[in-house]
């Protein structure tokens, strides 16, 4: 066993994309501008999808009968209804008057007795669209480019949000929830990895942790409790939505995006105009660093003309990678939308626990930002989890005491906790998922486990009812969760460390060097985000590569790829060289500096 050194480059001048991010201001006025353009549509998303919350509401009914009945006899919630009260005959009802002036899809159309089935078919529409949205955006979102699929979806949200508010029927509106649902299926996949693409190693979590999403359903609680009318809410939220149309004319195609494909003239120009918005000159060796990922993505693209979802699923490694995090998107997806659209059957004000169902979220989500970035991925991620199986099995344990629910108030307060921790560890694996894969195929992976969560949104409406299966949903929840803290821990994380104001740290890896393949998820805290399909074993604090080429390491002599910056460093450096005055002041090699590299052995 033999052990070496490695050498990290000096921050001195730009070897990477995420260099020049960070020598361009880093998150500056260009990202902020950026990511509320953006990240507003996830906004008017959170308010679109949880419309059902309010529409789906059963309010109190009486069942009036045929003129021959006597109205003393209309029962309350009953499909039938006693014509005679001497001989006991019974009748259909004619008419369903709901109580309260809340119009819901419910009341407008009578969704009761023979169609009680539509409400969970409602919900399974639109998230059957959302998975449709998710699957479209993944593929358009590489062929089209981020920009037009984002804004595609954008209009195509709003426009059919006011379609819905005059729906005639509850077919007609079933229809629009569907394509709805692919308005928001789109936005959340496309516009997220649009966004992160913007941004430096250090604030990549920022992109996932922004309480946008819990902000637009607070805002949508509020505007129901003013409005309780599901028709209004449909055309507010569709007129809120086209405001973010105005975003198409200040942000520009992604950075990445443009490199990869080989338009280089762009790219330059979309550098340059993130250093100018921040106040920054462009970052010398620009042209060479994207050059050379273009390149190298060229020589790729030989080979292969596209990728397909089948390049997330290459090797053993990356399957099984890939499999965990779909299932685990799915199962938060139904806990989480299961909690949401049955909350109108918990205990306690309708509007207030949603409103607190994800206001409590903001706070968490902001300590998730830090910790991730202290701690990792990892060990954010799974005490989340472990404090939401707590809840749900303290729920089961509850409702076993008292069937009738007298704790109802303490298990609405659980429920909030279960869902609440649920969005916050959905949060860790949005970054931790993202960061794995390339450019190439970045939204190609996000894709695959918004599909995943698509097909668990889908089939929430018959995993967990509160309405009539209260205790087996928590039960399935408590079991759920805990699988999802076990198999999180099948994703290995490294033991490296970054170093201190550094955003490139060397991984300890045991046994091996680099592979030249997919390999298993890593600890991807403080990664620079890759551009091709190259994954390097452990990821932690390390600069990932733009191609499908692995980094050789040699024992005695390393060759480094950087963004197209071919650097040879020794194993042992001496001092550095003398310049002559010709190249003193632009020299092209970039300092480095020892750190402790990984054994390799045998």
């Amino acid at each position: 066993m033999t052990s070496n050194k490695k050498y990290r480059l000096s921050t001195q001048r730009p070897t990477t994309v995420e260099d020049l991010l960070d020598q361009s201001g880093g998150f500056g006025l260009f990202q902020w501008i950026t990511t509320i353009c953006l990240f507003y549509n996830k906004f008017i998303a959170g308010w679109s999808i949880f419309q059902m919350t309010f529409a789906g509401i059963v309010p109190s009914w009486v069942c009036e009968g045929p003129p021959e009945s006597d109205p003393r006899n209309w029962t309350v919630r009953s499909c039938e209804v006693t014509i005679n009260a001497t001989t006991g005959d019974q009748g259909q009802c004619v008419t369903y008057n709901f109580a309260g002036e809340r119009r819901t899809a419910i009341s407008e159309w009578d969704l009761v007795c023979d169609l009680d089935w539509v409400k969970k078919v409602l919900t399974s529409i639109q998230m059957g669209g959302l998975l449709v949205g998710a699957c479209l955006a993944g593929q358009m979102g590489d062929a089209l480019g981020r920009k037009k699929t984002t804004y595609l979806f954008v209009l195509e949200h709003s426009a059919l949000n006011i379609i819905a508010a005059f729906s005639p029927s509850w077919q007609f509106f079933a229809v629009c929830r569907f394509f709805i649902g692919i308005g928001v299926g789109g936005i959340l996949v496309v516009a997220f990895t649009y966004g992160m693409e913007f941004l430096p190693t250090r604030w990549r979590p920022v992109c996932a942790c922004l309480p946008v999403w819990a902000m637009g359903v607070s805002m949508f609680a509020l505007t129901a409790w003013q409005l309780e009318d599901w028709s209004q809410l449909h055309l507010v939220c569709g007129l809120c939505g086209l405001p973010a149309l105005i975003g198409y004319f200040y942000v520009p195609e992604s950075l990445r995006y443009l490199t990869v494909k080989g338009r280089l003239t762009e790219a330059e120009a979309v550098m340059a105009r993130i250093a100018k918005t921040n106040g920054k000159t462009l970052p010398p060796l620009t042209s060479a660093i994207l050059q050379g990922v273009a390149e190298k993505e060229k020589e790729i693209r030989i080979k292969a003309a596209h990728y397909t979802y089948k390049d997330i699923f290459t090797n053993y490694q990356t399957t099984k990678i890939t499999i965990i995090l779909c299932f685990e998107w799915c199962t938060f997806s139904i806990i989480f939308y299961g909690i949401s659209f049955g909350i109108s059957a918990l205990a306690g004000n309708i509007y207030l626990n949603i409103f607190l169902m994800d206001a409590l979220a903001v706070p968490v989500l902001v300590a998730v930002f830090f910790t991730q970035n202290s701690i990792g991925r990892k060990m954010t991620a799974l005490p989340l989890l472990l404090v939401s199986c707590a809840a749900a099995f303290a729920c089961v344990i509850l409702l076993k005491l008292d069937p009738n629910s007298d704790y109802g108030q303490i298990i609405t307060g659980l429920s909030l906790t279960a869902k609440t921790g649920t969005a916050a560890s959905w949060s860790v694996l949005q970054t931790w998922g993202t960061e794995i894969y390339p450019t190439v195929t970045r939204n190609l992976g996000y894709g695959a486990a918004n599909t995943a969560a698509r097909i668990g949104g889908i089939v929430v409406p018959y995993v967990i009812d509160f309405d009539e299966y209260k205790l087996a949903a928590y039960i399935v929840m408590g079991v759920v969760l805990l699988v999802d803290a076990l198999i999180l821990l099948l994703l290995p994380e490294t033991k490296g460390t970054v170093l201190e104001d550094s955003l490139v740290a060397v991984p300890e890896t045991k046994g091996s060097v680099l592979d030249d393949s997919l390999m298993a998820v890593p600890e991807t805290k403080g990664t620079v985000l890759e551009d091709s399909l190259m994954a390097v074993p452990e990821t932690k604090g390390t600069v990932l590569e733009d191609s499908l080429m692995a980094v050789p390491e040699h024992r005695a002599h390393q060759t480094r790829y950087s963004e197209g910056i071919e650097m040879q460093v020794s194993a042992k450096p001496g001092p550095p060289k003398e310049l002559d005055s010709n190249h003193r002041g632009h020299q092209a090699e970039a300092a480095v500096t020892p750190v402790t590299a990984p054994q390799s052995r045998g």
